[in-house]
């Protein structure tokens, strides 16, 4: 890491969130300070939680000189709650965490060890071991480790990267101004578009953060409301990568986007055939989209499970002709006749 002369600045700064966190916040938080980097503040935002988790943080903050608190006299929601911490943030790199999940203990190392080699990436995220509130490992998920496969994978779906695996330069963060006040879900998602726009993205091909999937978390609380958040920032995406004087029909856009999201039965008769200029766009980056090609395949299950077979087929002949003799397509074909099947006969194939 080059040296940073300004006065206070440290090489890295780890950024928390929490409301009402406490049954797991001890373990996310010990997760941070065992780490094999040890050269961090660590700055914990308590967003007026009700729960035991002010005491917490204080308790540990009392222990160890890394962590700085900040507390929230009201509830205010994550996005302002981080941009605070950024306001503070002394650290020459920036990471995250979210409050219920676990760093591996050299997470932090691996990441500074990455921007450190690679000067013109602003952004590195690494792969998930998926577990339950239990501990339980339910599965394990990679990222794509190029910049164009990242970027290419956020047109359609946030979870390319995933929030609590970040690493980024800070003044990049910074330069793309931060997380959006007015966007209270997938405010990550809006912001790594910023963001890329200016910089390069990576990802390690391995799981460096435990994330658990909890009932409780505010994806789960919110989906709807975040659902709209993030198609919002896809359409931005998609519309802003098209050729100039190509214009998307954005109904049919988000009626498909719901499909792809597992929400079949809004779609229409005509909208597969209306998204020309999208199909076009993904036909370019083929061989950056392996995981959407997958998702493509489970949308056209989604469709013909909810009785939309025309669309389901239609969407079937333009993943074959969009990415011809892919191994991923002849894979689907099985998975896809036999959802057919099934479709029209509810007792499907014996």
């Amino acid at each position: 890491m080059s040296a940073d002369r300004r006065p206070g600045v440290r090489p890295l700064t780890v950024l928390m969130s929490v409301y009402n966190s406490e049954r797991f916040l001890a373990e996310s938080v010990e997760s941070i300070l065992g780490q094999t980097f040890t050269d961090f503040e660590f700055v914990i935002v308590d967003d007026g939680s009700s729960d035991g988790s002010r005491e917490i943080i204080e308790r540990y903050a009392a222990l160890d000189s890394r962590i700085v608190v900040l507390a929230n006299e009201e509830n205010i929601g994550l996005t302002r709650s981080l941009n605070r911490g950024l306001d503070v943030a002394r650290g020459h790199y920036l990471a995250r965490q979210d409050a219920d999940d676990v760093s591996l203990p050299q997470r932090l190392a691996r990441q500074v060890e990455y921007l450190d080699r690679h000067l013109s990436t602003g952004l590195i995220c690494s792969g998930i071991e998926v577990i339950d509130c239990n501990g339980r490992t339910l599965a394990r998920k990679l990222p794509p480790e190029s910049d164009s496969g990242i970027k290419a994978g956020l047109l359609i779906k946030n979870h390319v990267i995933w929030h609590t695996t970040v690493m980024a330069r800070l003044a990049e963060i910074h330069k793309a101004g931060g997380y959006d006040p007015a966007v209270r879900y997938a405010q990550d998602y809006d912001l790594w578009w910023r963001m890329g726009r200016s910089t390069g993205f990576g990802g390690l091909g391995e799981a460096l953060v435990r994330w658990r999937s909890n009932p409780e978390a505010i994806s789960s609380r919110s989906r709807e409301e975040q659902l709209e958040s993030m198609f919002a920032t896809s359409l931005r995406a998609v519309r802003e990568s098209l050729d100039p004087g190509e214009a998307l029909d954005e109904d049919a856009y988000h009626r498909f986007w719901r499909a792809y999201h597992g929400s079949a039965g809004e779609i229409r008769s005509g909208d597969i055939d209306r998204l020309g200029p999208l199909w076009k766009l993904l036909a370019e980056r083929k061989e950056e989209l392996p995981e959407t090609l997958k998702n493509l395949g489970k949308t056209v299950q989604y469709l013909l499970s909810a009785g939309k077979f025309a669309e389901g087929f239609r969407l079937f002949g333009v993943i074959s002709s969009t990415l011809p003799g892919s191994p991923r397509m002849s894979a689907l074909v099985p998975g896809l006749l036999k959802g057919a099947v099934k479709a029209v006969l509810p007792g499907g194939l014996k």
